[in-house]
């Protein structure tokens, strides 16, 4: 076997794709490791490798110190090595890899250019190389160990993903044709920056007019429901995330009481392209340009029933598996992944969608 080891340190520290620091030894750990390998080659690499995972990543300066002389390294040249420009620039050429190819999580494991999903279970890494191993493939080096990129990955993985069985209360508020050959749920927060993206490519796609249609342009029938990440109510979220969550998922509610749906998604379309600006000011000023009284929103938003359909909306997506925000489901099957190195896949996936019809 052909060996091939990067780092994707789960630290913010050092890799910007990680939102916390759940690891916050790693991009040192990392940095250790690859200075062994420069100074001291495969050989080195290996020592340091497991004197690492022997200790789970973790050291204080006095323990590296102590296990540099263990190892027989040089502390000075291994210190300098490890704190310098190059060894940082290799991290981030494995870091920005690992984005490339859509890594989630890690371990990500590649045998002969193929993912090994199910690493997890007993035997499975074993049980995959010794099948590879009996079709006698060609012996090539790992140059030759080419993946799939993370776009094609998460296109692959919504295809094979299962359908789930989505309520019909929480396909209620929809645009686009009822006949349309592509059918798009997404879950999510106004004040999420995400679920704005996510949403303006959804509407483009769903509001094509009839004049513009012929038998190959793709459009969507996209519905949306609000899943405040804010507690206040929202009682399916553990934590408050976004405070004018709620704020925001009222107002499209009590516009949609006062004036009916096309009041709701002016509302909504209002509410994604005002996100950093949101507040009860900020709405009561916008309603003469959404056609709304502002007396009547306020009053309609302060009732109980309004919250009430939030909650139990964000219960039903809550039932669903739901775990951040946005959620996509695209004809039924869930997005794992909906943007990778700033390429945002909803139009591939939606084109896929149509051409599998």
């Amino acid at each position: 076997l052909a060996v091939s080891i990067r780092y994707f340190p789960l630290s913010n520290k050092c890799n910007p794709q990680v939102p916390n620091d759940p690891q916050p030894n790693s991009c040192w750990a990392a940095r250790a490791a690859e200075a062994a390998g420069r100074l001291y080659g495969v050989e080195g690499f290996w020592k340091m490798h497991a004197w690492l995972f022997a200790r789970r990543g973790a050291f204080t300066d006095a323990e590296l110190n102590a296990g540099l002389a263990q190892l027989g390294f040089d502390q000075a040249r291994f210190l300098g090595v490890m704190t310098g420009l190059e060894t940082q620039q290799a991290l981030t050429q494995d870091i920005e890899l690992g984005v490339h190819y859509g890594l989630r999580q890690t371990p990500m494991i590649f045998i002969n250019g193929v993912e090994l999903k199910g690493w997890m279970a007993p035997q499975a890494l074993t049980r995959t190389v010794n099948e590879v191993l009996a079709a006698n493939p060609v012996a090539a080096g790992p140059e030759n160990d080419l993946p799939p990129t993370g776009a094609e990955k998460f296109l692959e993985d919504w295809r094979l993903a299962p359908k789930t069985n989505i309520p019909e209360a929480l396909l209620t508020r929809t645009l686009g044709p009822i006949d349309a050959p592509v059918n798009v749920l997404v879950i999510g927060d106004y004040q999420e920056p995400g679920t704005a993206e996510v949403d303006a490519i959804c509407r483009l796609f769903a509001q094509i007019p009839p004049s513009g249609r012929t038998a190959d342009t793709l459009v969507i029938r996209y519905s949306f429901v609000a899943f405040p990440v804010d507690q206040s109510c929202n009682p399916s979220s553990q934590r408050t995330v976004y405070p004018q969550g709620c704020l925001a998922a009222r107002a499209v509610e009590a516009a949609e009481v006062i004036a009916g749906a096309d009041a709701a998604w002016a509302m909504h379309n209002w509410l994604m392209a005002n996100q950093a600006d949101l507040n009860q000011d900020t709405l009561v000023a916008a309603c003469p340009e959404l056609g709304l009284d502002p007396t009547q929103l306020v009053d309609a938003m302060a009732q109980d029933f309004v919250t009430q359909t939030i909650s139990q909306r964000a219960r039903q997506a809550m039932a669903l598996g739901l775990r951040s925000v946005p959620r996509i489901y695209i004809d039924g099957r869930p997005v794992a992944e909906w943007k990778v190195e700033n390429e945002n896949l909803l139009p591939r996936i939606f084109n896929a969608a149509m051409q599998g019809k």
